[in-house]
This record gives structure tokens, C-alpha cells and sequence, in this order.
């Protein structure tokens, strides 16, 4: 009686020692599953800002500007630009815009506010004819800039319209490229450079408060500096 039982465990164990004896099937590896663009990379609905985006959008740093067709970041700014027919001068001037879709100035469809100025010739009263970018954005810095952008040495100043660089000063200085830094109209690359304390561009040598520039000599004097005193 027994024996009878003990059949059914070893037909079962002789069963499932065969399945895991034998061979173990193979199969040809995956193919690599391409990684979907971040929602933040592409145009269309950013999963995070629950709205329409474009190319570059960065969360949380950038939204879409329908006039300009990018993104752009905080600080965007446009140009309105009025023209004088009579006089033929034309005069600019930029606004900050963080959205061109709400913005009554900016927005690309429907009735703009066109702001009116005077023209300083003729005095007529003008109205804004366009709207044209101002800023682009610098995703390594996360600034808007503009033309003459120096990464980490340069930011928008919106008094003066421009890139400015360290010791700025509205009006009174300009960017040189070359020396990637604010220097006066009147700067000479390699020869001059702006000195804070004068509000001038001075000699490379210059010791404030000793020496001061003399352009005909084209060097630091000593003051009372009277060679060329008719």
C-alpha cells in the first residue's frame, strides 16, 4: 500500500526535475529603448508647466514668446521702434515683456496699444509702427542678453538698451569686446583703461590720485602736467 502511494511523489518529482534539467530558453537581447525627450526639450505640452511650450523650455526658468517664436526667459524684453515721416528720424526703445500673449503691446494677433512720443525735430505727436525682439536668451547664464553677451562678465542694462560689464555706469561708459570690460568713449584698447575713482579712462599704469592721462603725450603725467600749456 504503500509502494501504491508512494508512486503518484515520484512521478511528480521525476516531473518537475526534468523541467529544471533542461535547457533554459534564450532570447535575443532587447534593442535599447531610446530615452522620449524631456518634456522641458521639445514644443508642445510641458508635463510641468501644464502649458504650451517650444524648443528649449527650461521649467521654471523660460516660457513661450509667440511674438519672437522661442523661449525666453525672465526680463525679455521688446523694441518699439517710431518713425517721423516728415523728418525721417526714427526712434527706439524696449519694454520688459514676459508674455507677448497678454502683453497690449507685444501680442502678435489682434489690436496692439501703440504708445505715442513726440519727435524731438518737428515735434509731431508719433505713434509705435513696430515691435521687434531685443533679448535673446542665455541658457548659460539663464539671462536675457543681448548683442555683445559675455558669459559671466556682461548683463542687460535696461537704461542704456546694451550689455553692460563690471563698473557700469549709465551713459558714461561703453563695453570694449576686446578687453571684455566698461571703458570711456574715448578708450584706446591696450593703451587705456577705465579708472572708477576718475569716472575716465586712464593709462595702464595709472595710480589714482598721482598720475593722470595726457592724450597728447599718450602716457600717465604727474600733475601739475604743463609741457603743453600754450
Amino acid at each position: 500500500m504503500s509502494r501504491i502511494l508512494a508512486w503518484p511523489v515520484i512521478l511528480a518529482a521525476l516531473s518537475f526535475g526534468g523541467c529544471s534539467s533542461g535547457p533554459e530558453e534564450t532570447s535575443e537581447p532587447a534593442a535599447p529603448v531610446e530615452a522620449a525627450p524631456a518634456p522641458e526639450a521639445s514644443a508642445g505640452r510641458c508635463s510641468k508647466c501644464h502649458s504650451e511650450v517650444l524648443d528649449g523650455h527650461l521649467c521654471g526658468k523660460t516660457m513661450p514668446c509667440r511674438l519672437c517664436a522661442r523661449e525666453a526667459g525672465m526680463g525679455h524684453r521688446h523694441r518699439l521702434v517710431w518713425r517721423c515721416t516728415p523728418c525721417g528720424q526714427t526712434y527706439s526703445a524696449s519694454h520688459v515683456c514676459q508674455d507677448a500673449r497678454a502683453c497690449p503691446t507685444c501680442r502678435p494677433d489682434g489690436v496692439r496699444i501703440r504708445p505715442a512720443r513726440a519727435c524731438q525735430i518737428c515735434d509731431v505727436l508719433l505713434l509705435a509702427l513696430d515691435v521687434v525682439p531685443a533679448t535673446t536668451y542665455c541658457s548659460t547664464c539663464n539671462l536675457e542678453v543681448a548683442r555683445g553677451h559675455i558669459h559671466g562678465k556682461t548683463k542687460y542694462c535696461g537704461d542704456c538698451e546694451r550689455e553692460a560689464g563690471e563698473g557700469h555706469l549709465h551713459q558714461a561708459t561703453r563695453l570694449c569686446v576686446d578687453c571684455e570690460s566698461e571703458v570711456a568713449p574715448d578708450h584706446e584698447h591696450g593703451v587705456t583703461a577705465f579708472c572708477r575713482s576718475c569716472g575716465r579712462d586712464q593709462g595702464l599704469d595709472h595710480v589714482h590720485g598721482r598720475t593722470e592721462w595726457c592724450l597728447k603725450c599718450k602716457a600717465e603725467k604727474e600733475p601739475p602736467h604743463t609741457v603743453h600749456t600754450p
